[in-house]
């Protein structure tokens, strides 16, 4: 039996369909001026010293935050016994 396939499942042109999402996301990890475009949209001023900071340094390509290397910091469930101590 054949499974049907939603189109918006497939369509990354239509905003908010799970392929415009993964489309996004593909774009935001490889592509340093949509990160820039992302952030400088998401502000909603860039005159205070927080928004300046992060203009100043980050969706540049070839400096600033982007030549970081990618970190992913360990982690561990808190249960109750580790907050009783």
């Amino acid at each position: 039996m054949e499974q049907a396939v939603d189109a918006e499942l497939i369509d990354a042109s239509k905003p908010w369909t799970d392929a415009w999402l993964l489309d996004q996301g593909q774009r935001y990890l490889h592509d340093p001026s949509f990160r820039r475009q992302a952030l400088e949209a998401s502000l909603t001023s860039s005159e205070n010293i927080y928004a300046r900071t992060r203009l100043s340094a980050y969706g540049l390509g070839t400096r600033g935050w982007d030549l970081l290397p990618e970190w992913t910091p360990e982690v561990f469930a808190i249960d109750e016994s580790y907050v009783r101590g």
